[in-house]
């Protein structure tokens, strides 16, 4: 009767993320809350001012959500029945891949084609960022992209751990409540 818009929370981030030029996206099976918290907390510090949209309440915002003014958003993606699949990010953040959701994916080939399905749809200037010795680093050159990647392209994220790794040091119960 109101004429009010109707979404599911998949639907009305996927409006939101991908209107941004800088759209990030942190998935993967474990780790995404922390991570994108981290990743969101890191830019507001730096100055970057982005909206993030996080999984779980970050205490420093006492919400689950940051709104910016810059062009940079920070979302976590939510690969249960594949609702990150509406989501068009230009870096892609994944934190591992373990097979998950056995009620929606029937085989882990289902569950691990998923996140290459994400990963086929950066373009030539978007980033991949993976663990190096993850899953995806270990089958994405067997991947079948249907030549939609250039799959060499993105070897150079896929860094060696002890030339490209850092360390950060965090205190207890700063970043997340999960209660």
């Amino acid at each position: 009767k109101l004429c009010i818009k109707i979404q599911s929370y998949t639907e009305a981030l996927a409006e939101i993320f991908n209107n941004y030029k800088k759209r990030i996206l942190v998935t993967g099976t474990h780790g995404k809350t922390t991570t994108t918290a981290l990743l969101g907390l890191t830019l507001e510090k730096a100055g970057f001012d982005p909206t993030v949209i996080v999984g779980g309440q970050v205490i420093n915002w006492q919400n689950n959500v940051r709104i910016g003014k810059s062009d940079i958003i920070v979302a976590e993606g939510d690969e249960y029945q594949e609702k990150f699949l509406s989501l068009w990010p230009n870096v892609l953040a994944i934190t591992n891949i373990d097979y998950d959701h056995p009620d929606y994916f029937k085989t882990e080939k289902d569950y691990n084609e998923a996140f290459f399905e994400l990963i086929a749809r950066l373009e030539e200037d978007d980033f991949l960022i993976a663990s190096n010795d993850d899953i995806v680093n270990k089958e994405l050159r067997n991947y079948d992209y249907h030549g939609d990647l250039n799959v060499q392209a993105y070897d150079d994220y896929f860094l060696p751990k002890e030339k490209k790794s850092f360390e950060i040091g965090l205190k207890e119960n700063l970043v997340l409540s999960l209660s």
